[in-house]
C-alpha cells in the first residue's frame, strides 16, 4: 500500500488550510497559480508525488534557481 499523497492531494490540503486560516482570496489565488505551475511541471515529467528532486528541478526550470548550488544558511546564528 502506497501511503504517499499525490501532489494534487497535498495542494488541496494546503489550500484548505489557508482558507481555514482566513487567507485573502488574492493570496489563495497566488498560491493556486503557483501550485498549478508545479502540477503542470510534474505532469510533464509523469510524476504524481512530490520529491526534493522534483522541487529542485521545478525551481531550476521556472525560476533559474539551483538549490544545490546556493550558499544559503537558514539559521545564520547557529554555530557551525
Amino acid at each position: 500500500m502506497n501511503s504517499k499523497m499525490t501532489i494534487s492531494e497535498l495542494v488541496s490540503d494546503v489550500l484548505a488550510e489557508l482558507r481555514r486560516l482566513r487567507y485573502s482570496e488574492n493570496t489563495l489565488n497566488t498560491y493556486r497559480r503557483f501550485y498549478n505551475r508545479l502540477i503542470t511541471f510534474a505532469d510533464s515529467r509523469k510524476e504524481t508525488n512530490f520529491s526534493e528532486e522534483l522541487g529542485n528541478a521545478f525551481l531550476k526550470t521556472h525560476y533559474k534557481f539551483d538549490l544545490n548550488n546556493c550558499d544559503f544558511n537558514p539559521s545564520p546564528y547557529r554555530e557551525k
